[in-house]
């Protein structure tokens, strides 16, 4: 063993987370979603939708608000030192605003802000501001010794973290920055504002809003034979449209005898209705205030030739982003399905014949692909008849289920096959892992024909990692910081394990810790041996029944001790 990795293994040591064509009232009920403005929770750019910048009319030229959200950057608002500004008149404010019959529930704001003009006769200040604008979550005054609050280098560091109070929120939430006083006339100084040129500044690195909708879905023209026959058999179905006042409509689930057997996104509204997840208390996260469509026409099939012939309890629900669910049908129907081969005698032959055939494989061949976090993955497949001729034009539903426990099914896409029967899946980058499974089906006359194939991803987990400082000496220590990235961490925060080793050489574990229900993780090592020496650090994330991530690693970062 080298003398590197013999101290390295003492430092560890010693240092050692309803009815056809009738409309159905929408019931009272309480449901939430998650809307991320500027980043999300895996840091990624994200919208900014609800927000709106404000000056306060009569505010000096030298008053703005920017928006550099898209680049990574903040919600800013500032008083500028290029001139003086008037006491309870100059004010920059970005205002969140939720949507019509939406309410804010929660919110939790990554915000830093400084006041380096200074004192005057009147003081620069910046606040947060909610429920009402006089009701004060934070605020920061010069001339009670607040010169500013936060981390302006490190966006999401716990410091910038504010949870405003339950109680104090309503539909608005306001952050300015402004000259205060004590009256009219009083001013704040010029010429004394910070390396920017800002007397007062307050910036939004990020924020998690938790809205809360009373309203449930309202459903109309429901018909079919899922919904009114008297028996049903073979593939079964129902139609029926939706509308929702809030958060918009985003699925339709399927149940029989309580268990339900399909779940479908409705309208993915131009990609706005897309789940991003990240949450922790098991609602769903979006990039807007009102991410899916307000109105939408549906369908719902049913095989029943999965399920014995007699009465069964049918159950169809269409549910908006918030979570609030509306009954389409809950009625009993009788499948009455004609008799199995088995029970006939009849060989099949017949209809094997008329059967299609649906391949598919991943890029890298074979049925289960394994990659890293941030690789996009390709399927490529092929549809033929019982002959072997490609099937043009075929429609293939394609339908995913997350790789952890409890996770329900639903529909990712439709692809269309080309002129050669040939058809290619593109999963995005940063995707969690999971199994796809693709469905063909058609009529043949009076029979339906089906086909049917199923893939493996494996998605390894993504993490970041930096250390500061990155050169250090015996006696000091050198802090860990990171995030998880794709959301979906489990309630309780997911167990990591830092590891070290001496260039070279094999990974030691060192500690053991857990991220917050956001991703987010710290820590600290202080060195006990004198250098010189270099040292590599990481960060495992191991995989979890609750997680659907497999084992991964963050980037090696290198530490040298002098």
């Amino acid at each position: 063993m080298s003398q590197s990795s013999t101290r390295l293994l003492g430092l560890l040591v010693a240092g050692a987370l309803t009815l056809a064509g009738a409309t159905l009232p929408a019931t009272a009920s309480a449901g939430v979603y998650h809307v991320y403005s500027c980043r999300t929770p895996s840091g990624e750019p994200a919208p900014t939708e609800g927000w709106t910048p404000e000056i306060a009319q009569g505010s000096a030229y030298d008053t703005s608000t920017a928006n550099s959200c898209e680049t990574g950057g903040s919600l800013l608002a500032d008083l500028g030192d290029a001139t003086t500004h008037l006491g309870n008149l100059d004010r920059a404010s970005w205002t969140f605003t939720a949507p019509t019959f939406v309410t804010v529930k929660a919110a939790d704001l990554w915000i830093a802000g400084d006041v380096d003009g200074g004192l005057s006769r009147s003081p620069y200040e910046y606040w947060v501001s909610s429920g009402r604008e006089t009701l004060i979550a934070q605020e920061c005054i010069a001339t009670l010794g607040c010169p500013g609050r936060g981390d302006e280098d490190e966006p999401l560091a716990p410091q910038n973290a504010l949870a405003i109070p339950a109680a104090d929120l309503g539909s608005r939430i306001w952050v300015s920055a402004g000259c205060g006083g004590v009256g009219e006339g009083f001013e704040c100084a010029a010429g004394a504002g910070d390396i920017e040129g800002f007397a007062s500044a307050v910036r939004v690195y990020e924020a998690d809003f938790s809205l809360e909708q009373v309203l449930s879905p309202e459903v109309g023209e429901v018909s079919g034979d899922l919904a009114t026959a008297a028996s049903v058999s073979g593939a079964a179905n129902a139609r029926f449209t939706a509308a929702d006042k809030g958060a918009g409509v985003y699925s339709d689930s399927v149940k029989v005898d309580g268990a339900v057997v399909e779940t479908n996104l409705l309208d993915s509204n131009g990609g706005r209705c897309s789940n991003v997840g990240g949450t922790s208390d098991g609602t769903m996260g979006f990039l807007y205030i009102r991410p899916c469509a307000e109105q939408v026409s549906a369908a719902v099939e049913l095989d029943t030739t999965d399920l014995p012939n007699g009465e069964h309890h049918l159950e169809v629900l269409v549910t908006d982003a918030a979570g609030n669910s509306t009954p389409v049908i809950d009625r009993t129907i009788d499948v009455a399905n004609g008799p199995s081969d088995a029970e006939t005698g009849a060989t099949g032959e017949s209809s094997a014949l008329d059967r299609p055939t649906l391949s598919a494989h991943w890029a890298t061949g074979g049925s289960t692909a394994s990659i890293p976090f941030d690789r996009a993955a390709r399927i490529s497949g092929q549809l033929s008849n019982a002959s072997g001729a490609p099937i043009a034009g075929g429609q293939i539903e394609v339908r995913s289920t997350a790789a952890s426990a409890g996770a329900v099914r639903s529909s990712l896409s439709v692809v269309r096959t080309g002129s050669g029967g040939a058809f290619s899946i593109v999963v995005p980058a940063r995707s969690s892992s999971r199994r796809i499974d693709l469905v063909y089906r058609e009529r043949q006359g009076a029979i339906e024909a089906s086909a049917s194939t199923s893939l493996s991803l494996v998605v390894h987990a993504g993490l970041t990692l930096s250390i500061a400082p990155r050169v250090t000496s015996v006696g000091h220590s050198i802090r860990f910081a990171g995030r998880l990235l794709g959301g979906l961490v489990p309630t309780t925060g997911k167990l990591l394990v830092l590891q070290a080793r001496a260039p070279g050489g094999r990974w030691l574990d060192f500690n053991v810790i857990r991220s917050s229900r956001r991703g987010y993780f710290r820590a600290a090592y202080r060195f006990r041996f004198a250098g010189p020496a270099h040292y590599e650090f990481r960060v495992l994330c191991e995989a979890e029944a609750d997680y659907p991530f497999a084992t991964g690693t963050s980037p090696v970062v290198k530490v040298f001790e002098r």
